[in-house]
């Protein structure tokens, strides 16, 4: 009985965390300082793509990396992490209004690009930091302490936005980068 009895709140909370996904108003706003006037297209970009054993992965088994997370108003949390072979998003407690289903997904853009995706497409009540992973990427070691790389984001895999440069921290010691921002979206590598 009690074990019926979780199955139907986890369930429930499945439920209404996509019914407030579908709900959700998609408006692109941040805190970190965005030039949304001079948004290219895909095709304008030279994505960086994953490492070939990466490549290989997504190419034999036609899967991603993705895990998710309900997030609470008064807890927050942390999604992704090693499964998401080091991408991952902090949200602190208050960001959300509602428990909120969270996932962090590593994919590929249409043109063969490194990209993780952060869903649902919300703002935040406050900053989240994401951290995205280089590790897998096909990056030397030279480009990346040289910031030659950019990072974009879209919203409908159309237009895509370059995130201000000041306003990312690199650590080479995890091979990370991180940045603070308001809103979730699909975020990709290019030059």
């Amino acid at each position: 009985m009690r074990e019926n009895v979780l199955k139907f709140g986890v369930l429930i909370t499945l439920v209404v965390s996509t019914f407030f996904l579908i709900s959700c108003e998609k408006q692109v706003t941040s805190s970190t300082e965005l030039n949304l006037q001079n948004g290219l297209t895909a095709q304008q970009i030279q994505w960086i793509g994953w490492k070939p054993e990466i490549e290989k992965h997504f190419a034999t088994l036609s899967k991603s990396w993705r895990t998710f997370q309900v997030i609470t108003p008064a807890a927050g949390g942390v999604v992704g992490g090693d499964y998401t072979l080091g991408n991952k998003v902090e949200i602190p407690a208050g960001a959300v209004k509602y428990n909120t289903l969270v996932s962090v997904e590593v994919v590929r853009t249409p043109e063969g690009g490194a990209a993780v995706e952060f869903l649902p497409n919300m703002n935040f009540q406050k900053d989240v930091t994401i951290t995205l992973s280089y590790k897998e990427i096909n990056l030397t070691e030279q480009e990346v302490y040289d910031r030659i790389f950019k990072i974009y984001f879209s919203e409908d895999n159309s237009t895509w936005y370059q995130l201000d440069p000041g306003t990312i921290d690199i650590n080479p010691e995890n091979k990370t980068i991180s940045f603070k921002i308001n809103h979730f979206t699909r975020y990709g590598w290019g030059f």
